[in-house]
This record gives C-alpha cells, structure tokens and sequence, in this order.
C-alpha cells in the first residue's frame, strides 16, 4: 500500500475514533444515571411491595375474624329473620282481624241498639209501673 493510502485509512480511523468516544461517554452516562434511577426505585418498590404485603395479610386477618364472627352471629341473625317472619304473619292476622271486625261492627251495634230500643217501646212503659206497684215498689223482671 501507498503512503496515501494508509495516511488515507489511519486519517479516517481517527475522525471515526473522534466520532465514537463521544457517543461511547454520553452511553456510559446514561447508563449510570439509569442504574442510579433503578437503584433507587428498587428500594422503593420494595418498601412498596413489603407494605403492601403487610396490608394484605392485615385484610385478610380480618377478612378472617368477620367470616368467624358472621359464623357465631349465623344463629342470632336467623332468630331474628324468623321473629321477623312472625312479626309479619302477626300483622297480617290483625288486619284480617281488623277487617272482620269493621265489617262486623256495624252490623253488631245496630243489634245492640235494637235490643237497647226494644226495652223503651211505648207499650211496654206503660205496663211497667203497674208492675212495680203491684209489687209494692219492686222491679219485676
């Protein structure tokens, strides 16, 4: 090879070396901030993650302790559905009652009236005090 050819390809080595060391520092740096960032971020995701593991098996201890409760609750909780359901065959056995009576009320007070009214007919007033003389003041029944 020529002299000028390889002042040629050492003058073109150069230029590339010249152009690389450039894009070789910023590479490094970026990659040092990035280990850095993942360095740092790493703490926090694992302080992150263990919290959060603390919390989940704090929600499921008590998750827990309701399902046992709701267990020992179970029998208190169906008495009082059930006196529910009897409070409500109660109520509807007053208002079939209630009904009864307001249609039989009416009927029953004018027959308490008539018989009330059938003592203080005209003829009978009028027969009364002849008994109760005839008895020497007595009411005769």
């Amino acid at each position: 090879m020529s002299d000028t050819t390889s002042l040629f390809i050492l003058l073109l080595l150069a230029v590339l070396v010249g152009a690389v060391i450039p894009v070789l520092y910023q590479a490094v740096q970026t990659l040092r901030s990035a280990r850095q960032f993942l360095d740092v971020t790493g703490k926090r995701l694992d302080e992150a993650l263990r919290e959060f593991t603390e919390a989940t098996a704090r929600v499921n201890r008590i998750a827990a302790a309701i399902e046992v409760e709701g267990q020992r609750l179970r029998p208190a909780i169906e008495a009082a559905a059930s006196l529910g359901r009897t409070v409500e065959k109660v109520r509807d056995s007053v208002h079939t009652a209630s009904v009864a009576v307001s249609a039989l009320a009416p009927a029953f007070l004018a027959g308490m009236r008539a018989f009330m009214d059938r003592g203080n007919e005209p003829g009978r007033e009028a027969a009364a005090p002849d008994a109760e003389s005839s008895q020497g003041g007595r009411h005769v029944d």
